[in-house]
């Protein structure tokens, strides 16, 4: 999950700096901001889908018209649900999460967006107010219709997982498990420990080169890109190893994996939002999978495993918030046994 960095030019120490850059747009300066053309008011259409054979890749269009590039990998058995993954940020393409998908294919249906905003995926052009948590939770529905599956289990990383619940407390009787990796919590209270143990783990040159980050106009694009150079500055205290921080650095946060206006742009509502008095709707198969060194906090998981019940909470040694690249047999080995929840019943539907 990213850290938004605050953009006040006056000196901060590190961890008070770590703050929601967007908090510095009100709502026109944001749209002031945005140098692209607004689009003009379409009709709502029904949810489609198209095959793209070649690469296994679906186009979804949503019903405020927005194109969803899904990719489909693997078969369901007759006593498993499909595979959905949800990728972290939020502003992150499906691609970090491939080869997690791959490996689940082996053995189910492996779906893989890249959710709106991120990689291929719409909106085109780029509308900030095409983005909110509810509009999330209704691209995976329009996701599992489009499809033709009854349910879904869902794996999801960091603010994927955050996503999850906040869909299986919205549609329970469709998921048929639910697998948290690295989650953010339940509510944003994890998010100043979070942010307090990445710096105390970064170095001494990162730590400086984090302090002379500003962006150089207002505008979203300029504070996206303070974002992106930010998180890469972080990307050794969010990881447990250097070659998952190298990697993190120079594959994952490039503008083609990682939309960081994204980002920005949902921190308001991941400000506010509570899952506390809805998560209990959920009652099916749960594993929440936490890197013991995750910044985020063993804490956080333990809170999210108490809320759901039933759920099963597993520590991976020697892994930060990244388990499938600093402990990937480890990481596989729990993911599979997660996945291997018996099926229950699908409840009765209206």
């Amino acid at each position: 999950m990213p850290i938004q960095r605050s953009t006040s030019p006056s000196p901060r120490p590190p961890a008070v700096a770590l703050t929601c850059m967007l908090a510095a747009l009100t709502p026109a300066a944001a749209a002031q901001s945005h140098t692209q053309p607004q689009p003009t008011a379409r009709p709502a259409v029904q949810p489609a889908v198209q095959t793209a054979v070649q690469t296994g890749t679906r186009v979804i269009r949503t019903d405020d018209d927005v194109a969803l590039h899904v990719h489909v990998m693997g078969e369901a058995a007759a006593d498993t649900a499909p595979v959905l993954l949800l990728t972290g940020g939020p502003g992150f393409s499906g691609g970090y999460l491939e080869p997690v998908a791959r490996h689940i294919a082996k053995a189910h249906a492996a779906i893989l967006p890249d959710q709106r905003g991120t990689g291929a995926s719409g909106p085109d052009p780029f509308d900030p107010d095409a983005f909110s948590i509810e509009r999330s939770v209704a691209d995976i529905e329009q996701i599992r219709v489009a499809l033709g599956h009854e349910r879904l289990t869902l794996v999801g990383h960091s603010w994927g997982g955050i996503l999850s619940m906040h869909y299986a407390a919205a549609h329970p009787e469709r998921v048929a498990n639910l697998v948290l990796l690295n989650s953010g919590g339940i509510d944003p209270t994890f998010m100043r420990g979070y942010q307090t143990n990445i710096t105390a783990r970064m170095n001494a040159d990162d730590i400086e080169a984090l302090g002379e980050i500003m962006p150089t106009e207002q505008t979203l694009e300029a504070y996206a890109e303070s974002v992106r150079a930010a998180n890469r500055a972080m990307a050794g205290g969010m990881t447990a190893t250097p070659q998952a921080a190298a990697e993190l650095r120079e594959k994952w946060m490039r503008e083609d994996q990682f939309n960081a206006r994204v980002a920005l742009i949902m921190q308001r509502a991941l400000q506010s939002y509570d899952l506390k008095p809805t998560i209990g709707r959920y009652t099916g198969p749960a594993t929440v999978v936490h890197g013991e060194l995750d910044p985020i906090g063993l804490a956080t998981a333990e809170v999210i495993a108490a809320a759901i019940e039933g759920a099963r909470l597993v520590t991976i040694d020697g892994a930060a918030h990244w388990p499938f690249m600093e402990t990937p047999e480890a990481f596989f080995a729990a993911l599979d046994a997660a996945l291997q929840a018996p099926l229950d019943p699908a409840p009765a539907t209206d």
